[in-house]
């Protein structure tokens, strides 16, 4: 096997191929890549067995046609540090090497076998939905961090994420039982199908760190018996389903009422959170226990603790009776850092009742409950 690629595009493809197939992946076959070259063309594929990736690169000058399987880490650590403007890649058959030559470099990289690689298939389906790709990694990356954490979660289905795709919009929800983030995206058309499906939070940020790698562009995505598939122009991806069901007493979390409710701006209350929570109240199970006091024309943030107390006000269009919560900053912290919006409104009923934080219309459908301290 022999070609010619530009060094940037091939490093592209093993950068994406790297996130799947990491080092610490198992089993060890799951930490290669296959590349197949034909004719003008060349693909890259890789999976960890729960998530896999392939690309097709076109416009290639392959000289040899072949396969040949490479460790992915290894092969990225050497393409991201390659300086000439082309890369090539050869082998000889029965070869247990395959050399790299690109300016001044020259080297080789053992070969391993490829047989599992090669049975990799990516359905072909009519797309439940199209969006950009900045669209859906964005959804993603404002949802998956409120799941549960799979070291530590008293229950899995929590620790996966619900994609809703349903006649008008396509829904993303985390919920670990004390917070809930919910962003819907409103689509332009009807679906080809519908599904409600639940995917690892794990994997959806996999995807995320995927989709951020590539340029923007239109993309599909569908539901194939028990995988979730995602196509782009020159890449496809297909991640298994979870098999747990998400827990639908989620529903029961967004407050359906709204007694106090108070409009100010994100960042200015980001800010204020971050220095009050320094000297708020550390505990096992709410770390940096922050009170928050709904107060006319104004929102109030208290932290004490052995060290000091910190306070300040900031200001807030207040609607309704006073009232104060007790809350983790940490989860608030990481809702507000989820979205890029100018202002939040946030409300609430009673002491006990949910905290619920929402974008201001119109930047887009964004919910994030957090469950108040007693």
């Amino acid at each position: 096997m022999h070609f010619e690629i530009e060094t940037k595009r091939f490093a592209q493809a093993a950068r994406l191929v790297s996130i799947v197939a990491t080092k610490e992946a198992f089993p060890n076959e799951a930490a290669h890549v296959l590349i197949q070259a034909m004719e003008k063309e060349i693909i890259f594929t890789a999976t960890d067995q729960v998530c896999s990736i392939r690309l097709l690169l076109k416009d290639v000058d392959v000289a040899d046609p072949g396969e040949i399987s490479f460790y992915v880490p290894t092969l990225y650590s050497l393409s991201s540090r390659l300086i000439g403007e082309i890369v090539i890649v050869s082998s000889t058959p029965k070869s247990t090497q395959s050399s790299f030559s690109s300016g001044g470099f020259n080297g080789s990289m053992n070969l391993i076998s490829y047989s599992d690689l090669k049975n990799i298939k990516v359905p072909r389906i009519d797309a439940s939905r199209t969006l950009s790709s900045q669209e859906l990694s964005e959804a993603l990356g404002q949802v998956y961090f409120a799941a549960a954490d799979e070291r530590s979660a008293s229950s899995m289905p929590l620790c996966d994420i619900k994609i809703n795709c349903n006649t008008d919009y396509l829904e993303f929800i985390a919920c670990d039982a004390r917070r809930l983030a919910k962003r819907k995206l409103i689509c332009r058309e009807e679906p080809i199908t519908t599904f409600d499906v639940s995917l690892s939070a794990h994997y959806a940020k996999k995807i995320r760190m995927l989709l951020r790698e590539i340029p923007e562009e239109e993309i599909s995505i569908g539901v194939y018996e028990d995988k979730l598939v995602l196509f782009g122009g020159i890449w496809s991806i297909v991640c298994l389903l979870s098999r747990y069901n998400f827990p639908q007493a989620y529903k029961n979390m967004i407050p359906s009422r709204k007694t106090t409710t108070a409009l100010l701006k994100r960042q200015t209350f980001l800010a204020a959170l971050r220095r009050t929570s320094c000297l708020g109240l550390d505990d096992l199970d709410y770390p940096r226990t922050i009170a928050l006091s709904f107060e006319k024309n104004r929102l109030k943030l208290t932290g004490n603790n052995e060290v000091g107390e910190a306070l300040e006000y900031i200001a807030a269009k207040v609607k309704g009776p006073d009232l104060e919560i007790k809350f983790s900053a940490n989860h608030m912290e990481q809702g507000l850092e989820a979205i890029d919006c100018e202002q939040v409104i946030l409300s609430a009923n009673t002491p006990k009742d949910p905290l619920l934080i929402e974008t201001q219309p119109p930047d887009f459908d964004y919910k994030y409950v957090i469950i108040p301290k007693a």
